[in-house]
């Protein structure tokens, strides 16, 4: 039931942003996650690029990023998305993450966490649905710190 009204608050919102739209179309039109486009709503969703910003303004923004070696290919795959999201939102991250900083450690931390689902490798593709409920938890859970904080 969380995961359906998340992904319908995310809807509703995204309906708010054509430039979102689109590249949800984007998402949703392959069987696996795009890496261009995952990225850029990532960092959108961290509000570390605006909503009229171009996909290479988001790839320019991963390069300059010390682990940006770790994000390459043309699909998002599950430990690419663990990473993102453990260096661009504020979640917990577990002692050997922080000690490697491999996205193995990023998914096993982010699957305890249970934002990610167990029984895949860290190579795994991400589809678009697992990309918009993992980014809707993790984007409802730090407004939820922000809130807390105030």
């Amino acid at each position: 039931m969380k995961k359906v009204l998340i992904i319908v608050l995310l809807f509703a919102a995204v309906w708010l942003w054509s430039d979102v739209n689109q590249v949800l179309d984007v998402i949703y039109q392959e069987d696996h996650a795009p890496l261009q486009e995952s990225i850029w709503l990532i960092l959108n969703g961290a509000d570390l690029l605006d909503d009229s910003s171009s996909l290479d303004q988001g790839m320019t923004y991963i390069s300059q990023q010390p682990w940006a070696n770790k994000i390459q290919g043309e699909t998002l795959t599950q430990g690419q998305l663990a990473l993102l999201l453990s260096e661009n939102y504020s979640i917990p991250q577990g002692f050997m993450y922080r000690l490697t900083g491999s996205p193995r450690y990023a998914y096993k931390d982010l699957v305890q966490l249970r934002v990610l689902e167990s029984g895949k490798s860290k190579n795994s593709p991400v589809t678009g649905y697992e990309l918009i409920s993992s980014l809707g938890m993790v984007m409802r859970e730090t407004e939820q710190k922000v809130e807390d904080q105030q």
